[in-house]
C-alpha cells in the first residue's frame, strides 16, 4: 500500500485542505456559540459578555461557510499565479495518513491552548472569590488536558501513528 501513489493536482488539493479547515472553523464556532446561548437562556437579564463570544463565532461561521462553499476561489486566491496547478504530484497514503494527523493534532493542541487560557484566568478568579471546585469543573480541566496531549502526541507522533495505521491495513 506504501508504494501506491495517489495523484493530485496542487489545486484539488488546496480546494480539500481548504474545505476541511472550513469545517474546523464551524466546529469551533457552533463550540463556541453553544456556551454563550447557554448562558443567555439561563440567566434572567442580558449578559453583555455573551456578544463577546457570539459575535466572533458568528464571523467565523460565516468565514467557514465561504471556505466550504467556495473553495476553488479561494484556493485560487492562495496559490501563486506561476504555480502549474494542473500538474499533478504524487502523494503516497502514508503521507496523506501524517497530514490527518497533524491537522488533527493541530486542532485539539488550538482547542486546548484556548481552553488552557479559561482555566488559567478561571483558577485566578477562584483565588479571589473562592469559587468551587465542582465535579463538572474538574472533568472539563482534565478533557483540557487530555486535548493538550493527544494534540502533542498527534502532531509529535504522526509518523508512528502513520505506520500503525498502515500496518493495521495491511494486517
Amino acid at each position: 500500500m506504501e508504494t501506491e501513489d495517489i495523484r493530485l493536482a496542487l489545486n484539488t488539493l488546496v480546494v480539500v485542505c481548504t474545505r476541511i479547515a472550513g469545517l474546523f472553523m464551524l466546529l469551533y464556532a457552533i463550540q463556541s456559540a453553544g456556551g454563550a446561548i447557554l448562558v443567555i437562556a439561563t440567566g434572567n437579564t442580558f449578559n453583555p459578555y455573551a456578544l463577546l463570544v457570539l459575535v466572533p463565532a458568528a464571523l467565523i461561521t460565516l468565514a467557514s461557510v465561504l471556505l466550504i462553499v467556495w473553495p476553488r476561489t479561494v484556493a485560487g486566491t492562495l496559490l501563486p499565479n506561476d504555480t502549474p496547478a494542473e500538474t499533478p504530484m504524487p502523494i503516497t497514503y502514508a503521507d496523506l495518513v501524517n497530514a490527518a494527523c497533524l491537522l488533527l493534532g493541530l486542532y485539539f493542541l488550538v482547542s486546548g491552548v484556548l481552553d488552557a487560557i479559561y482555566w488559567i484566568s478561571w483558577y485566578q478568579m477562584s483565588l479571589e472569590r473562592s469559587l468551587v471546585w465542582s465535579p463538572r469543573v474538574v472533568a472539563s480541566l482534565i478533557r483540557t488536558l487530555a486535548e493538550l496531549i493527544a494534540g502533542l502526541w498527534l502532531i509529535f507522533g504522526a509518523k508512528g501513528i502513520g505506520e500503525l495505521v498502515r500496518r493495521a491495513r495491511s494486517a
